[in-house]
């Protein structure tokens, strides 16, 4: 058996040490959720942007990012910053 210090004999430290332990378990299943919560919110508001029922302000509100992070979210997804098809766009630029 390994020799104590001094520090070890005391039953407060054992118990705080374990404590900490116990609480970073918990730590990191709360950030688990925490990041799947986070990641299902933002497929939602890419999918619901890409379905043009939302525009890009809304669905950056909805991931809590800035509408720039969510142009860069819909890279990430393949899914186009524009929402116009480009018949509709030659046609705005036409007029």
């Amino acid at each position: 058996m390994s020799p104590l210090f001094d520090h070890e004999h005391l039953s407060v430290y054992q118990a705080a040490i374990g404590f900490v332990a116990w609480l970073e378990g918990i730590q990191r299943g709360i950030t688990r959720r925490a990041s799947a919560r986070d990641h299902l919110r933002r497929a939602a508001a890419v999918k619901w942007y890409e379905m043009r029922r939302i525009s890009q302000g809304k669905a950056a509100e909805l991931c809590g990012v800035s509408r720039a992070q969510f142009m860069g979210i819909l890279g990430d997804y393949r899914v186009s910053i524009l929402q116009d098809d480009p018949g509709s766009l030659a046609a705005e630029v036409g007029s």
